[in-house]
């Protein structure tokens, strides 16, 4: 049986997905437009820096290299 310890990865797709749908579920003015549809990527007023599939990205590549360096720390002790 795999163990959190020795795959960083199911941690990163467990968190991944708990903060996409609750962003998703949110729908926060930054990613999204007054009527729930996502805002498309640019500088005007009803778009926005980065657009909710970009975060998504983002968020997946950072989540798991932290929870990468995180199983390593605590291997080692």
């Amino acid at each position: 049986m795999l163990s959190i310890r020795s795959s960083p990865l199911y941690l990163a797709i467990l968190v991944y997905l708990v903060v996409a749908i609750s962003t998703y579920y949110l729908r926060p003015s930054f990613f999204f437009d007054e009527a729930g549809n996502p805002k498309e990527l640019g500088l005007d007023e009803s778009e926005s820096i980065i657009s909710y599939p970009l975060f998504l990205v983002l968020l997946g590549g950072f989540l798991y290299l932290l929870t990468l360096v995180v199983t390593n720390v605590l291997n080692k002790i």
